[in-house]
């Protein structure tokens, strides 16, 4: 391997990854796909004229690919895990990430890929590009996702004022009025 594509090996891996995470595939999965697109682009004759964006492409339809073969499975780890889910108030900083992927996994599997790419800093062009889509369709999908998010986030809130005030009613301690609130 060239110093070149060590370097980009460097910078486009974890990036690569991270894309996959947030898509919703595991890290095994995420990183075997990334390292199988790299081995593509490394044996590669073709004219690449964006390298990330097309490792990334072809990592996205790698693991789509390994998915799709385990569709079942899949499906009922994640039904396990959602019910299993702590609750919002139980969660400490390590959980986080998972809390956010719960988030991403709860959009539909385009709009998955669309923020967790817009969140990895790919212009709109490039989403597009990567997968095989108008850039219109891109914006549509990235502004839905954006208000089905913040309503998820909405909910997220809610929940987590109910185990609050569920919290003050076992300790039967009535909430203190903040300043300009009435008791």
């Amino acid at each position: 391997m060239d110093a070149e594509f060590q370097d980009f090996f460097r910078h486009a891996f974890p990036k690569t990854v991270a894309v996959l995470r947030q898509m919703g595939f595991g890290l095994e999965e995420s990183a075997d796909s990334a390292s199988e697109a790299m081995i593509a682009l490394l044996t590669s004759t073709a004219e690449i004229t964006s390298p990330l964006a097309w490792v990334v492409k072809i990592a996205i339809r790698d693991a789509s690919r390994n998915a799709q073969r385990a569709v079942l499975g899949r499906q009922k780890a994640a039904l396990a895990a959602r019910r299993d889910r702590p609750k919002v108030s139980e969660i400490g900083s390590g959980q986080l990430d998972e809390v956010v992927l719960d988030l991403l996994m709860r959009l539909s599997p385009v709009r998955r890929q669309v923020i967790a790419l817009y969140y990895q800093g790919f212009e709109t062009y490039e989403i597009a590009d990567i997968l095989a889509s108008k850039e219109s369709t891109i914006r549509s999908h990235r502004r839905h996702a954006k208000i089905q998010l913040s309503g998820f986030v909405r909910e997220l809130r809610a929940e987590v004022q109910g185990e609050f005030d569920e919290f003050l009613t076992l300790l039967q301690i009535e909430e203190v009025p903040t300043r300009g609130q009435r008791r």
